[in-house]
């Protein structure tokens, strides 16, 4: 039989023994350019994009799936520290892949052998009643699971909306960094040193360390930086909501503890 391959370079045939993998995971894989290819070299020890998407499509087992979202979540840590955002978007997909892969085996299991409903097993005798494997047996926490639950509910449609905004947010992520200025050396006579030889990072002259600036004006330096970078309409909105959201939870509870409550 000749399996037709997914439009960018991804074989989308399912497992044997599994529920078909939604053919977006493999329609969705692309082939990575030589360029990208080359600015992802020192990542050679993790799963490449392409490979991770036919693994991924072609993985029987809980155990392989969370492999792979786990050489994922390293190469996101990676590829953010390198400042290489075509990769940090690729890993980020794939993590989010793998998540929603982990609901799909769930629901596999759930509709053939079961699922484990906790409590102590029945002591049988018998070895043809097998202990269903937990969550937690499978290295999942229940963080993760919510996470699975919530991406397998998705639509396909709305699952690639979801990988596309995701992709969207890590290229327009913008970092900033703050460091002791020469006019806050002089104003506050802060203490310099010479640069160490091994030290690679882009400035000259001498060093300065940033504990060495007054708590309160370190403090306002930092509330400053934010504060400018911060949406206010939505800051705003957000203690709305949790504002309504705490007297919501007061309503509910007896008198006795909501007059303790601060």
């Amino acid at each position: 039989m000749h399996h037709a391959k997914g439009p960018r370079g991804c074989d989308p045939r399912p497992s044997q023994n599994l529920p078909a993998l939604d053919d977006r995971v493999g329609a969705s894989c692309k082939t990575k350019s030589p360029e990208i290819q080359r600015a992802s070299g020192g990542t050679e020890q993790l799963v490449r994009y392409d490979a991770a998407c036919r693994a991924l499509a072609e993985a029987r087992s809980v155990d392989e799936v969370k492999d792979i979202r786990d050489q994922a979540v390293a190469m996101a840590a990676y590829a953010k520290q390198a400042k290489n955002k075509d990769l940090e978007a690729d890993a980020v997909e794939i993590r989010m892949r793998a998540t929603r892969r982990l609901d799909q085996l769930s629901q596999a299991q759930k509709e053939t052998v079961g699922l484990n409903q906790g409590g102590r097993p029945t002591k049988t005798g018998f070895s043809d009643n097998p202990v269903l494997p937990t969550l937690a047996m499978q290295g999942i926490d229940k963080n993760l699971a919510h996470q699975a639950r919530l991406l397998g509910a998705l639509s396909d449609e709305k699952f690639e909306t979801v990988i596309t905004d995701a992709r969207d947010k890590v290229a327009r992520a913008v970092g900033t960094r703050l460091a002791v200025t020469p006019e806050q050396i002089e104003r506050y006579r802060l203490p310099t040193v010479p640069a160490k030889d091994t030290d690679n990072r882009a400035f000259s002259g001498d060093t300065c360390q940033t504990e060495a600036l007054p708590p309160d004006v370190l403090t306002d330096i930092l509330r400053t930086a934010i504060e400018q970078r911060t949406d206010r309409r939505a800051f705003e909105r957000v203690l709305r909501q949790e504002r309504a959201a705490r007297r919501n939870l007061l309503r509910q509870i007896p008198i006795s503890f909501a007059r303790q409550a601060p």
